[in-house]
Order: structure tokens, then sequence, then C-alpha cells
């Protein structure tokens, strides 16, 4: 259940069988949001959404359309999607760590935007 991140423009991610694309990538910088365009396959059916998976509005209303669309209970969605946000998290910070540190002209360090 790791995320692969061999195409960082179309990472992938599999929970039992359900597949999950994030087709363009996930934004390394603003931890503020994780804004990222999905693809959600099930059985040869697939849903196809752009979204902020820190909205918790839209992020349910996603949930509610895959469990309708793929006839799974909304809590096994959910919770697909709750293990999902963490490995992206964690991914995120990781690749932050791999950023070079900016510095200003006088050499001092600058915060990441």
């Amino acid at each position: 259940m790791e995320l692969n991140t061999e195409n960082r423009e179309h990472i992938i991610w599999q929970y039992e069988q359900i597949n999950f694309g994030f087709l363009g990538g996930l934004k390394i910088e603003g931890l503020e949001r994780m804004r990222v365009t999905l693809k959600v396959e099930y059985k040869q059916q697939a849903v196809r959404h752009n979204l902020d998976l820190y909205n918790n509005e839209s992020l349910d209303k996603l949930v509610r359309r895959c469990a309708e669309r793929f006839t799974l209970g909304t809590a096994y969605i959910s919770g697909a999607f709750a293990t999902l946000i963490n490995l992206l998290e964690a991914y995120r910070l990781e690749q932050l760590k791999l950023l070079p540190k900016k510095k200003n002209r006088h050499g001092n360090l600058l915060k990441q935007k």
C-alpha cells in the first residue's frame, strides 16, 4: 500500500481493489492545501474529480459519489481516502526535505513559501 511515484506527473496508489491516480502529480509546496486532479477506479468504472483533499465538503461529496458509483459503503471509501491523505502528507514532507534551502544575498536561510 505504498505510493507509486516513479512518474511524478502520474502518482498512483491501490487500496484493495480501488485504484487512485493523480493526474499532473502533487504540488510539494503549499502545505495548507492539497489540490489534485484525481481518478478513482473500481472494477472498470472511474470517477474523475479536481479538488482540494483538505476541503471536507468537497471530499465528502467525492466519497459519496464514489460510494454510489461503485456500490460500496461510504465508511469504506472514506477510510481509503484517509489512508491516502496520510500517505500523501508523508510523501510531501519527505520531498520538502529534498528541496534546496533558499538563502538571501547575505547567506541567511529564507523561509520556504
